[in-house]
C-alpha cells in the first residue's frame, strides 16, 4: 500500500510541475518555447482552463498523498503520540 501511494505521489508531482510550467503567465511560460503561443495551438481560452483544471486536480491529489504518507511515517493512522508520564527534572538528570 505504501509503495503504491509513493508511486502515485511521485507521478502526480511530475504532472503538477509540468502543468504549472505550461501555464501562461507574464512571460508566456514554457508554452512559448514550443514555437508559437498557446492560443494558436489550443484556441483562445481552451488550454488555460484545461491546464488550470489539471493543476487543481494534481494539487489536490498531491496534498492527499502527502497527508497519507505523513500518517504512515508517523506510524499509522491510529497511532497517537505518547509522552512519558513524568519528565525528568534537572536535579534528577544531573549526576550526583
Amino acid at each position: 500500500m505504501i509503495s503504491a501511494v509513493t508511486t502515485i505521489h511521485v507521478l502526480v508531482a511530475f504532472v503538477l510541475m509540468i502543468s504549472v510550467l505550461l501555464q501562461t503567465g507574464k512571460g508566456a511560460g514554457l508554452g512559448a518555447a514550443f514555437g508559437g503561443t498557446s492560443s494558436s495551438v489550443f484556441g483562445a481560452r481552451g488550454p488555460a482552463s484545461l491546464i488550470g483544471k489539471v493543476t487543481t486536480v494534481a494539487a489536490i491529489i498531491f496534498m492527499t498523498t502527502s497527508f497519507v504518507l505523513a500518517m504512515y511515517a508517523r506510524g499509522g493512522p491510529g497511532r497517537t503520540l505518547e509522552l512519558p508520564e513524568e519528565l525528568p527534572t534537572a536535579a534528577q538528570a544531573a549526576p550526583g
